[in-house]
């Protein structure tokens, strides 16, 4: 009976301690058990954000190579195409230069055979034949190294006198637009004085 009640009582001072033992742990493990579960799931958060972080980052620098490459192939073309509009808008540059010195050219041999040009054209082929036929006649007596002196000599006399007299014209025609232009200006200033005194 003794044994049995030493029995008796060490299981319920068991049971005691172990039901005080849960009432004590069974929060503690529940408050460790939902830290983890939090812990764990912030853990996870973290892991995703950085993901999340490295996947911007990557496509980013990736889009940014891709748009880098398409920038570099729109400013070659942009360059192409700019180039190959100045190409043409310099070659039409240069055709219309042509054209303006082909007729300021025409211009310049229009006004040395003006009046007296044609007399000098005229003077020189006339020496220019007299030379040739005393050549013909004269073969033994005139060189033909002389000849050729005397036909440089005369071009030469030509061309000076040709182009004095084109300069001639050139400046008289010039004189004649400067006083168009000072009449046309004055008689524009005449008539701005005039109608500021009418009103």
């Amino acid at each position: 009976r003794h044994r049995a009640a030493i029995v008796i009582q060490t299981q319920y001072r068991y049971y005691k301690v172990i039901t005080y033992t849960n009432r004590i742990k069974g929060p503690v493990l529940r408050m460790q058990r939902c830290w983890r579960a939090l812990k764990a799931s912030l853990q996870l958060v973290r892991e995703n954000t950085a993901a999340v972080t490295i996947q911007h980052n990557y496509r980013s620098m990736v889009t940014k190579r891709r748009n880098r490459a398409l920038f570099r192939a729109v400013m070659r073309l942009q360059s192409i195409f700019r180039m190959r509009i100045h190409q043409r808008w310099m070659r039409q540059l240069n055709e219309k230069a042509k054209l303006i010195q082909k007729h300021f050219r025409g211009h310049l041999v229009r006004a040395s055979l003006q009046g007296e040009g044609v007399d000098i054209v005229r003077r020189y082929k006339t020496v220019l034949r007299e030379l040739a036929q005393e050549r013909r006649n004269n073969k033994e007596t005139f060189p033909f190294n002389l000849y050729l002196i005397r036909k440089s000599y005369t071009q030469c006399q030509y061309k000076h006198a040709v182009e004095e007299h084109r300069d001639n014209v050139v400046d008289t025609k010039r004189m004649k637009a400067r006083q168009k232009m000072m009449k046309l200006e004055q008689y524009k200033l005449h008539a701005i004085s005039k109608e500021e005194t009418e009103s």
